[in-house]
């Protein structure tokens, strides 16, 4: 008897197993289903199709392997550090601002040096006269021994001069200061400074992209779908067709499900009976318990009163 009872009792415990694993299928299935038609699976895949393609991998490559040095930003500023340091244009702004410059405009526009060319002119002149232009030969002498004069054509003849005025017509001083207003411009510095970042990728929204794939394919609810995905456990489960369920969440016992007396005693006599053969009797239904989804038949001992069937 106690092997008989031990016996059932582990096949009940293995119908437990069963349908344990049977339940979680099912749920995995319904999950993986619901899954399958949602927005957030159908927004991964559009992401994983963007961060898998050729042209993403492409540009990714483009970014990483770019460098200032092999840039046109690199050439534009070779060439406004090649301006600065050329002696030509280190004269030119040498004397740009300078006083000796200023000084010698003013002279430039001064009564004294216009006053200075008319008596050169007539100091060259067939019409000079010596003693009617006495005073003019003396004002001449005047202006020629003064220092301000001097200074001025000193300067005019110099090689300094002469290169400022070259630079300062020539189309090399306006490509300079083109040149200085693109390399002091904030896009300018922005460029370079992304050129010269090694983790420059990781600044791009391709890169905001790639770790959102990322993020979202190692989450558990992912890894999850694409492993139930990978092994599709669920092509038997395709074929269930439900054809009875029991949830005992009324609180009563489901005659119509369920019947508590001896099965053909209850089919032909519609009374429940014992073979007399059996050490038990039925008793309707007390002993069934219906509470928390589950279903107790309470086995004890005691006296009861019941039919009993005799062959004979």
């Amino acid at each position: 008897m106690g092997f008989f009872l031990a016996s059932k009792l582990r096949k009940a415990s293995n119908t437990v197993a069963i349908e344990k694993k049977r339940d979680e299928l099912r749920s995995d299935f319904e999950e993986f289903e619901q899954f399958s038609k949602s927005d957030e699976l159908k927004q991964f895949n559009e992401l994983e199709l963007l961060v898998l393609s050729d042209e993403f991998k492409r540009n990714r490559k483009m970014i990483e392997s770019k460098s200032f040095k092999r840039s046109e930003l690199y050439q534009e500023e070779r060439a406004f550090k090649k301006y600065q340091q050329s002696k030509k244009f280190k004269t030119y702004f040498r004397l740009k601002d300078s006083s000796e410059l200023s000084t010698f405009n003013l002279v430039e526009e001064s009564k004294d040096l216009e006053r200075f060319k008319e008596l050169e002119a007539l100091m060259k002149s067939s019409k000079l006269n010596k003693k009617e232009n006495a005073e003019e030969i003396s004002e001449f002498k005047r202006l020629k021994s003064s220092a301000r004069l001097k200074e001025y054509f000193k300067f005019k003849k110099s090689k300094a001069l002469k290169i400022y005025n070259e630079v300062d017509k020539s189309s090399d001083l306006q490509k300079y200061y083109q040149l200085e207003e693109r390399i002091s411009s904030e896009e300018f510095k922005e460029e370079k400074a992304f050129l010269l970042d090694k983790k420059r990728f990781e600044k791009t929204e391709d890169f905001k992209k790639l770790q959102e794939y990322n993020s979202l394919k190692s989450s558990e609810k992912f890894v999850k779908h694409f492993k139930l995905k990978d092994k599709n456990p669920f092509e038997e489960i395709k074929k269930w067709e439900l054809t009875f369920a029991e949830e005992f969440d009324t609180g009563n016992l489901d005659t119509n499900k369920w019947i508590t007396r001896y099965y053909w005693g209850d089919k032909l006599m519609d009374k429940g009976y014992s073979l007399d053969s059996d050490l038990h009797t039925f008793t309707d239904g007390e002993n069934v318990k219906v509470s928390g989804s589950s279903a107790c038949l309470l086995a004890k001992k005691e006296s009861k009163e019941g039919l009993v069937w005799n062959p004979n």
